[in-house]
């Protein structure tokens, strides 16, 4: 019973500080949007890694507290600390992935648009609500310039290109990863 308890209350706290650290991402860019704060990648990067951390602090304090010293269950040990951490982690890269999927998913980003539209509209009108009004040749060049800004490839007038270490790496990297799960190339 006190095994199960203690899971439970671990298992508690890692959904809260993943709740924490949504909470702490999403006032961050309602903070941006209402133009109190940076709108640069490296202010999202900030953001974002504030935000986890904030959860891990969050999660490590919450297990102090409820199993530290004057705690009210028995210490906890060690390793069941770091696992709940990486229990976190996971969390918060799932939520990540699901946030990504929601924001830039295209298959579910033409569905929002039709209801938007009423449930019809012709390709032309919904190729034009890309890239920020500029349609799908304005989101490849928005995309571009983020790849650029991260130092993955050279972006410069119509010229993309080389990739620099860092984006050969990734690409390498990401081609094994599709192999190993025996995706297809999509988007």
């Amino acid at each position: 019973m006190v095994a199960f308890t203690t899971m439970l209350v671990v298992f508690s706290s890692v959904v809260v500080a993943v709740l924490v650290a949504a909470a702490l991402q999403m006032g961050s860019l309602a903070l941006r949007r209402a133009g109190r704060g940076s709108s640069s990648l490296i202010a999202d990067i900030v953001a974002l890694t504030a935000s986890v951390v904030g959860g891990v602090v969050f999660l490590w304090n919450a297990l102090w507290f409820a199993y530290g010293p004057g705690g009210w269950v028995q210490e906890l040990p060690y390793s069941l600390q770091i696992g709940a951490v990486f229990l976190y982690l996971a969390g918060c890269v799932g939520l990540m992935n699901v946030q990504s999927v929601l924001s830039r998913g295209y298959t579910l980003r033409i569905l929002v648009d039709l209801l938007e539209r009423g449930g019809r509209a012709n390709v032309d009108s919904l190729k034009s609500g890309y890239g920020g009004g500029l349609g799908i040749g304005g989101l490849i060049a928005k995309r571009l310039h983020s790849l650029a800004s991260l130092g993955l490839l050279h972006f410069q007038d119509n010229q993309v290109g080389p990739l620099t270490p860092l984006g050969k790496l990734l690409a390498e990297m990401t081609v094994r990863l599709r192999k190993l799960l025996r995706l297809e190339m999509v988007g």
